[in-house]
């Protein structure tokens, strides 16, 4: 399964908080969100996605759409590749 590589700096965990906050879920209510998704992740595990500590599973991505009720857009929501930083 492919993963979506974060690091401290830059990732998905603000958007992860932001829409968790917006259905008034608690990390440990979407952990058990989780798992009815055949994804066993703590509560620990799910905190480190939203502090951008963990690489998420494609499969785990899918199953927070479903529990978030949003796009996949709304993940990288305000994520902006700075011009410096990129490859040249």
């Amino acid at each position: 399964m492919q993963k979506i590589k974060q690091d401290e700096t830059f990732g998905l965990g603000e958007n992860l908080k932001k829409l968790r906050k917006r259905k008034n879920y608690t990390q440990e209510q979407v952990s058990a969100k989780l798992e009815l998704y055949g994804i066993d992740i703590s509560r620990v595990t799910y905190n480190k996605m939203e502090k951008n500590y963990y690489s998420i599973r494609v499969k785990e991505l899918l199953a927070l759409k479903e529990i978030f009720n949003c796009e996949f857009a709304d993940f990288f929501e305000d994520l902006t590749l700075d011009h410096d930083s990129k490859e040249k």
